[in-house]
């Protein structure tokens, strides 16, 4: 049995929410059913949160385990993460690295940097430099702040619900 984690993200504009529902087209339903036609065995998938319907998602965190023992074909599609600290061009391990590697093989390699900051003032420090940086940049300057709080704050109807 294998454990993966996916971060999805979604417009669900369209939808009556994250969470499988029987009333509408949820975005958990859809996923599952995916997986389940991709991988051909039922595929339950578990959210890290919930959005009602309209509302959109981004970097949910997404949950599933399913058995891969003998599916060649899906585990070598499969993207494997391993640890390790670049020292400029210098790549060195932690614990496992790619077979490639170990056999002298040239590997492509896509880093992503994690920048590690510790928990509490340091992160809202962070958001508000963050925060200032995007206001500098003028990058929402032809947004109507009074406008799109009127668009959003309007109900709207719930898809697949009548009342």
């Amino acid at each position: 049995m294998r454990h993966i984690a996916l971060t999805v993200s979604y417009d669900g504009t369209h939808w009556c929410g994250s969470q499988r529902q029987n009333n509408g087209a949820t975005i958990q339903g859809e996923l599952e059913r995916a997986l389940e036609k991709s991988l051909q065995v039922p595929t339950p998938v578990t959210l890290a949160g919930r959005t009602d319907a309209g509302n959109c998602g981004i970097a949910t965190l997404l949950g599933l385990r399913v058995q891969l023992e003998g599916r060649h074909d899906i585990i070598s599609a499969m993207l494997t993460t391993y640890e390790a600290v670049l020292h400029g061009n210098l790549i060195e391990w932690h614990k496992d690295r790619p077979q490639q590697v170990s056999s002298g093989q040239t590997v492509n390699v896509h880093v992503t940097v994690l920048e590690e900051v510790p928990v509490g003032e340091k992160q809202g420090e962070l958001m508000a430099g963050a925060l200032s940086k995007l206001a500098q940049s003028h990058a929402l300057a032809d947004v109507d702040g009074q406008q799109w709080e009127r668009e959003t704050r309007t109900d709207k109807p719930l898809i697949g619900r009548s009342e």
